[in-house]
């Protein structure tokens, strides 16, 4: 072989190993992303296993890789927890002044119209807009496409705390107590009045008795029965218990759908969750 010739071959070689260098560190790169995704998602590290498959699929790769690459990145992809946010701001307007910190990590100065991946797992997002900043706690499962509404916006002042549970029928309890009291004046009036109705029958019963022969000494000596008993006590007592019977129907009445009437668990809990600034909701589409 000449020295032109043998000059002549060292050349090829040298641009042939230029060359084929990049297709060699191109398939380090390939295995090493294939196996790095496959780890990455067996730990629920799905977002970092989505950028090693976007690698191992790319088309510099050997096919069988490419193959299984980019058939695992699709439902890698399709399983990434998705959230979108939806803010108000103080105004009460919407707004995409707020940024976003994940886990304590900066991810966003402002919202965009992309939903934020995350990866499956509990996570702690922090909102901050115009110096005011909302913290919320949630599990991202694999799948899940969700909106978080959040709201800024002032709330109205204050006014006195509401009463604890549903406060008291003061209407139903003075019925009541106006019905206890007719009651006790029927029972005043009423006992005594019957009482002696009772004495004077008997009287007059024994008086008839005596005098059923005649006029002798019998009917003479029998007690007089006296006068009867005054009927207007017994009007009073019928009168007041009729009225004490009726108030007091009325007023328990009233009480017992007072408390009945109250609110229900599940409404308590709908006023609670209106106060936090955070609404879920699904995705549409």
């Amino acid at each position: 072989m000449t020295p032109r010739r043998r000059l002549h071959t060292r050349l090829l070689v040298a641009v042939s190993l230029l060359l084929l260098a990049p297709f060699a560190h191109a398939g380090d790169v390939c295995v090493q992303s294939y196996v790095a995704a496959q780890k990455l998602r067996a730990n629920n590290k799905l977002l970092d296993s989505q950028t090693n498959l976007r690698l191992c699929a790319e088309a510099r790769c050997p096919t069988a890789i490419v193959k299984d690459c980019s058939t695992w990145l699709n439902e890698v992809t399709a399983a990434i927890p998705r959230l979108s946010i939806s803010a108000l701001g103080q105004d009460g307007n919407e707004t995409l002044d707020v940024s976003v910190e994940v886990d304590d990590v900066r991810v966003a100065e402002r919202l965009g119209t992309k939903p934020l991946l995350l990866d499956p797992g509990k996570h702690k997002l922090r909102f901050s807009h115009q110096g005011k900043t909302l913290e919320k706690s949630i599990i991202a499962q694999q799948g899940m496409s969700r909106t978080l509404d959040i709201s800024f916006a002032k709330s109205k002042p204050a006014g006195p705390p509401p009463p604890d549970g549903p406060g008291h029928p003061i209407a139903g309890y003075v019925i009541g107590l106006v019905g206890l009291g007719g009651l006790t004046v029927s029972a005043v009036y009423g006992i005594p009045f019957l009482r002696d109705l009772s004495t004077y029958n008997d009287a007059v019963k024994a008086k008839n008795e005596a005098c059923a022969g005649g006029d002798g000494p019998q009917c003479t000596n029998a007690p007089d029965p006296g006068p009867a008993p005054n009927k207007s006590r017994g009007v009073v007592a019928d009168v007041s218990g009729i009225v004490g019977g009726a108030a007091l129907a009325i007023g328990g009445g009233l009480i017992i759908y007072h408390y009945a009437s109250g609110p229900s668990d599940d409404e308590d809990n709908s006023a609670r969750d209106g106060k936090r600034g955070f609404r879920f909701r699904p995705i549409v589409g």
